[in-house]
């Protein structure tokens, strides 16, 4: 099973209401849509024992929005990629990151919109990832709206799949 609902409270519970769990528990590669993983907390397990790939859902309307968290060990060797599978799907926006090495210096690194529909994150110490569908009139391309941290040695880079 690739992941495991969060608990529901006693409370959130009123007839004739659907109830959604809080968040998500993703600890295996998982193809992320919108009616299992819209608008909740996407919580990567703490210990990855592999590198992990989250494939997006195409972008079919503006407003979907996924929220991923890491907060763990920075195991060597385990990448987070999240990719667009929509064919003109693509990243805007931007991303700060806390080196951990030598400098602890934070910097920028920006998608491309035309292009980068690929992000990877290098072996995480801690991330909060921020995505949020977007399609505007007449622009042929839909994007995700990326914003959000990454802490690591390493800086994530977008890419062209």
């Amino acid at each position: 099973m690739a992941e495991v609902l969060g608990s529901i409270k006693a409370l959130d519970i009123k007839s004739n209401t659907v109830v959604k769990a809080d968040h998500v528990d993703l600890i295996a590669s998982t193809a992320i849509n919108p009616q299992t993983h819209g608008s909740r907390l996407l919580a990567i397990n703490k210990t990855i024992g592999a590198d992990l790939t989250f494939t997006l859902d195409t972008v079919k309307a503006p407003g979907v929005n996924y929220n991923f968290v890491y907060q763990g060990n920075g195991v060597a060797g385990n990448d987070i990629v999240i990719i667009c599978q929509g064919a003109s799907d693509t990243f805007s926006g931007s991303l700060t990151h806390v080196d951990t090495g030598a400098t602890d210096a934070a910097s920028g690194v920006r998608a491309n919109a035309g292009t980068h529909d690929k992000l990877t994150i290098t072996t995480p110490a801690g991330f909060n990832v921020n995505l949020t569908s977007n399609t505007s009139v007449g622009d042929a391309t839909a994007s995700w709206i990326i914003s959000g941290y990454t802490v690591g040695a390493t800086a994530p880079t977008f890419a062209s799949s």
